[in-house]
């Protein structure tokens, strides 16, 4: 400060932040522009992202804040889908489709809203590090396997996870006290409620090994870390517990075919050009990316862009990694971690320049697919008679014939005369099926006592004639999660507003790094 005025100096460096978060905020919008055309291009899940935004957006104009039960899929039949999908992004979406837009361009404004955010998140994480924030942060939005994810896949949910790992790894860098533990926590829970497979491939691959990283260089960060992973988890457990606990009532058993198995996608065994120019080739160049530079973020992206092509033996066996299905998730991550070691070492070898080179082959493939994808609209009418949903929700010993990898919309024209009204009037005893997918959370009731009852649809026996309805109950996973959920946000709470006296609890003199 001079005269009482702040100094030229940081008068425009205020000025130059501002540009560049505006730089970014345009650049989502310029990447998504193609998408807010065609918005109803048939993107590999399209479809549910059609269905899951509609259905939110219509729960939340009923005054239903977590829709976990989607009465319309299937055809009508209903289906459990948010007891096991991760509702953040969905939230957003949903909020945008009940303003009064389409689903198909709320999904796409989402979008934007979550490529944004993760440029701004990048910048903030690197502007502290290097002068070049702003190159790193818009090749972060722009990255090859980004735009594959949001164009060709159409993995909204999983497109929004990358909005959280540079808050991850900034808020591990900074634990410095109670409030960088609850930054943490909220970081590590947000990505839990975003996308559950890359949640996890993140915990394995950057936040735990970034973590002893820290740690080697201020053994203090142990408990701080432990603490607020801990809390990351509870603050999830509202959608955690029921989701673990209730796996056996659904058709999980779709899930492990052989499609889903990471093997499958091994380039060896799927030696096809189109696949072998794509993700393959993109993970070679972010190996020789890695290869190129050296120190600890080069060494991450080579070993991780080699794990994601099965380069890395008996990794895709070890049983919770091999449930996220397809290793090249990891791809974001290794897009994160390329990009930081890139504008720290920001130095055009012969190595580096190879790996450029091999990269124009996927970003060709992929700008090919995604035009592909937005010229071939959803068959509009199929969805809204079908109302399909992804079969693994199906519920447990339902008919799951002719579903495979690629075959999605299950044939439920065996239940096509059965009612689908919650409430029936029996006029004499015997065997009642009603049109409603089997699960846990449903009663069937008459008289004012229980009756009992069977799936896959709703089956029970009537022993009187009178009306019979289905009633909706909590279960105790749901009681239990939200308990935790509740109990874990009132320590965050703590931690945040008593800061001061809780830093005390936690080792001394963190100025100065120990070891």
């Amino acid at each position: 400060m001079v005269g009482g005025r702040v100094e030229g100096s940081e008068v425009r460096a205020n000025v130059n932040h501002k540009r560049a978060q505006l730089s970014l905020v345009l650049l989502a919008v310029f990447l998504h522009l193609p998408a807010l055309f065609y918005p109803d291009g048939a993107s590999h899940s399209s479809v549910y992202n059609y269905i899951w935004t509609t259905q939110f957006a219509e729960a939340f104009a009923s005054g239903e804040f977590y829709p976990r039960w989607f009465p319309q899929s299937f055809e009508g039949l209903g289906g459990p889908t948010f007891y096991f999908y991760p509702p953040l992004t969905y939230w957003v979406s949903g909020s945008i489709a009940a303003s009064g837009l389409s689903a198909t361009v709320a999904n796409v404004i989402a979008a934007m809203m979550f490529s944004a955010v993760s440029g701004l998140m990048m910048y903030r994480w690197l502007r502290p590090q290097t002068p070049h924030a702003l190159l790193g942060s818009l090749a972060y939005m722009a990255a090859p396997y980004h735009l594959y994810d949001f164009y060709v896949r159409g993995a909204l949910a999983e497109y929004a996870s990358f909005m959280w790992p540079p808050l991850i790894v900034m808020a591990i860098r900074n634990l410095r006290g109670a409030r960088s533990i609850a930054a943490l926590a909220a970081a590590y829970a947000g990505l839990l409620i975003t996308h559950l497979p890359v949640a996890l491939l993140a915990t394995v691959f950057l936040i735990v090994p970034y973590g002893i990283k820290t740690f080697l260089d201020d053994r203090r960060v142990l408990i701080p870390g432990l603490v607020a992973g801990v809390l990351g988890i509870g603050l999830a457990c509202f959608y955690l517990v029921p989701a673990l606990q209730l796996q056996g009532a659904i058709s999980t058993d779709l899930l492990w075919s052989d499609y889903y198995k990471p093997a499958t996608w091994f380039p060896w065994n799927r030696p096809y050009i189109s696949y072998l120019l794509g993700i393959p080739a993109l993970a070679l160049a972010l190996i020789v990316f890695g290869a190129a530079i050296r120190g600890y973020w080069g060494a991450a992206t080579a070993l991780t862009a080699a794990a994601s092509i099965g380069l890395i033996p008996f990794i895709w066996d070890i049983h919770l990694l091999a449930q996220v299905q397809f290793p090249w998730r990891l791809l974001g991550l290794v897009e994160f971690t390329a990009i930081i070691a890139l504008v720290l070492k920001p130095q055009m070898t012969p190595l580096l320049k190879l790996g450029f080179a091999i990269a124009i082959l996927p970003v060709t493939m992929f700008s090919v697919a995604a035009i592909a994808t937005l010229r071939t609209p959803m068959d509009m009418a199929l969805v809204e008679n079908k109302r399909p949903d992804a079969p693994e929700y199906l519920p447990r010993g339902i008919d799951k014939r002719g579903i495979t990898g690629t075959q999605r919309i299950p044939n439920l024209d065996v239940f096509a005369g059965i009612s689908r009204n919650a409430a029936i009037t029996v006029t004499q005893p015997g065997p009642i099926v009603m049109g409603r997918a089997d699960f846990p959370i449903w009663q069937v009731m008459h008289k004012g006592r229980e009756i009992p009852h069977s799936g896959p649809l709703i089956s029970f026996n009537a022993t009187e004639p009178g009306v019979y309805t289905i009633e909706r109950k909590t279960l105790p996973s749901e009681t239990l999660g939200w308990a935790v959920s509740s109990l874990a946000l009132a320590i965050l709470a703590l931690l945040w507003a008593f800061a001061r006296r809780f830093d005390a609890l936690f080792a001394h003199g963190y100025d100065q790094p120990v070891g």
